[in-house]
């Protein structure tokens, strides 16, 4: 309700309302329509209420007369009681210009206690389907039976105890065309937009409809594209594991190879490399010193190239990372040390055990190639090689009690080059005192 109280009404028994039309009309309807209230104003509802219940039209030869009025209507007994709709009475056609509206008994308003009201929302007199009171301003006479007495007023004093009544002639506002639940329309426009209304609503529905096969189509799509590109994840996963196993087989068998052709060709001629020079140095009848020597020292070479190629052979034949990785680094560090004393503390060894074996051969040369600096140049008695993690990162660590590194460059070359294939960082701490300390993350 935009303006509940845009209506007229009077606190009065009896209200006579005077209308000039103008010029003389045809008159052949009355229309009435109460004052409707909803649960926002007063609770319980009670539309209707202040209706009256005793209505008389009257068609007048001048303004203002008391002669001889001609009735046009009047209610009798039995008045239905009024409710949310419109009171409308067909009447006798009559021509006149001058008409008087009598209006009294008001229903009275069951849900509070207040004096006797007179209230409409709306008043038309038509004449052939044309309303003709359309803005027509009356003169109003109200009746009191506690005065007695008669009073004219073109513009009615609205209570107090209603402070939101519109400021405006109450005639104006019950000939305005409005209820206070929206706008009158003649039934030739309601049916035209009733019609269009209809049209409109089944555009609605055949939109919908197509709206809501869309959207079946587009979760259709996106569920076909789902399984595609989950299918297509799932066929790009497959091809690059059987291209790496086809990878790894063919690398395993030219490992194989290798491995093969190491044992039958360097590994035999290393050990009869190294028999032969035992023959020779026993079939010599007076050997020097210095043929004893080299003889001696070939034996040594010969050896230790051919155990060096069993460990390559090893390391080449290998399949499995298990622990291997750092049983294969302490072998090779207490080949290496000899007499010098060796401590390992391996942790965290799964990260080297799942390192390829490209990069496993290189880890296992920058061991060889720290632990021979070890020996040739610390002049140490103790090394400690350790494998933890730190921020999440393998480390191998390799120190010494030596006498530490001397000159400027404490990165041995070889030791960089071989990190920077294995894609790692070195840092070197040395300190004549304590020793050196390899760390390679």
């Amino acid at each position: 309700m935009r303006d509940p109280y845009q209506d007229f009404h009077t606190f009065a028994d009896k209200v006579v309302l005077d209308y000039d039309l103008g010029r003389m009309c045809l008159v052949d309807e009355l229309r009435l329509w109460p004052i409707v209230y909803f649960t926002q104003e007063n609770f319980p509802p009670a539309s209707g209420t202040s209706f009256p219940t005793d209505i008389r039209l009257e068609v007048l030869e001048e303004p203002d007369t008391s002669g001889n009025p001609k009735v046009i209507y009047q209610n009798g007994d039995g008045f239905p009681r009024p409710g949310s709709n419109p009171f409308m009475h067909r009447v006798d056609p009559v021509q006149g210009r001058y008409f008087r509206l009598t209006l009294s008994a008001g229903l009275p308003d069951f849900r509070i206690n207040r004096p006797q009201r007179i209230a409409l929302a709306e008043f038309e007199l038509l004449g052939n389907g044309q309303v003709l009171t359309h803005g027509r301003m009356a003169k109003v006479l109200t009746f009191k039976k506690q005065q007695e007495k008669l009073k004219l007023t073109n513009d009615l004093k609205q209570p107090r105890y209603l402070p939101g009544i519109l400021q405006q002639t109450a005639q104006k506002s019950l000939t305005d065309g409005h209820t206070n639940e929206g706008e009158i329309l003649p039934l030739r426009q309601w049916v035209r937009q009733f019609k269009r209304r209809a049209t409109l609503e089944k555009q609605l529905a055949a939109l919908q409809v197509n709206l809501e096969f869309a959207r079946l189509q587009e979760r259709e799509r996106f569920r076909f594209l789902t399984y595609m590109g989950i299918a297509m994840i799932t066929f790009l996963s497959l091809m690059i594991v059987l291209v790496r196993l086809l990878s790894e087989r063919r690398w395993s068998r030219t490992r194989e190879q290798i491995a093969c052709d190491l044992h039958d060709e360097v590994g035999a001629n290393m050990s009869s490399i190294a028999h032969l020079a035992e023959l020779v140095r026993e079939t010599l009848p007076n050997p020097t010193t210095q043929q004893i020597k080299f003889l001696t020292t070939a034996i040594q070479t010969a050896r230790i190239t051919a155990q060096e190629t069993r460990q390559i052979i090893q390391f080449l034949e290998q399949q499995k990372t298990g622990g291997r990785e750092s049983i294969h680094i302490e072998k090779v560090a207490r080949l290496i040390l000899g007499n010098i004393k060796l401590s390992c503390s391996f942790d965290q060894t799964r990260p080297f055990q799942h390192m390829t074996l490209s990069r496993k051969w290189d880890l296992n040369l920058f061991v060889k190639e720290a632990l021979n600096n070890v020996v040739k140049h610390a002049d140490a008695t103790r090394v400690n090689i350790i494998t933890c993690k730190e921020g999440g990162r393998p480390q191998l660590i390799i120190e010494d009690n030596g006498h530490g590194i001397s000159g400027t460059d404490l990165l041995p070359r070889h030791l960089k080059n071989r990190a920077k294939r294995m894609k790692g960082s070195l840092t070197v701490d040395t300190n004549p005192e304590t020793g050196t300390r390899i760390t390679l993350t």
